[in-house]
């Protein structure tokens, strides 16, 4: 059961990473569009 419990926490954490790595890449583009817009 713990070691379930830490592989879990430890594939989260990698997910949250690039997650967070991905985030502004993805919305930052999409923000200035639309400032280009007007």
């Amino acid at each position: 059961m713990s070691r379930n419990l830490r592989t879990v926490l430890i594939f989260g954490g990698f997910i949250s990473l690039i997650g967070a790595a991905f985030y502004p890449i993805y919305f930052r583009p999409l923000m200035r569009l639309e400032e280009y817009r007007e």
